[in-house]
């Protein structure tokens, strides 16, 4: 999981409300708990202009750096524009949370709660 958070910036939600919320949603998704290495997020506003935040590649390559596999190894799940252009900039395959679940996109929508 590589997600931005800007909420944590704004004092919206503590970093481990966050990491608690992020570890829910890979159960919910996968059916089993994440291996904690394999969740990043950037904690930054937008206007912080790190690296960690999509769609910069950085999150990425550390995820992909932490489990010693090439880009050609990896396959990034996600539901927004920025994680597809994350992708693209990591040079790694992306594929639709939805699709990827066998879902549809207001399957998926309904299933986290919006739609």
């Amino acid at each position: 999981i590589a997600s931005n958070q800007a909420g944590v910036a704004l004092g919206f939600i503590e970093p481990d409300v966050c990491a608690q919320m992020l570890n829910e949603l890979a159960v919910k998704i996968t059916g089993r708990w994440p291996n904690p290495k394999a969740i990043r997020v950037c904690p930054h506003l937008p206007t912080a202009n790190c690296d960690c935040r999509k769609p910069k590649p950085q999150i990425l390559h550390d995820i992909r750096d932490e489990f010693g596999v090439a880009n050609s190894q990896v396959v990034y799940v996600g539901d927004m524009a920025s994680d597809k252009y994350a992708a693209d900039a990591a040079h790694v395959a992306f594929q639709w949370a939805w699709e990827f679940c066998g879902k549809t996109k207001g399957e998926w929508a309904a299933m986290l709660g919006d739609g």
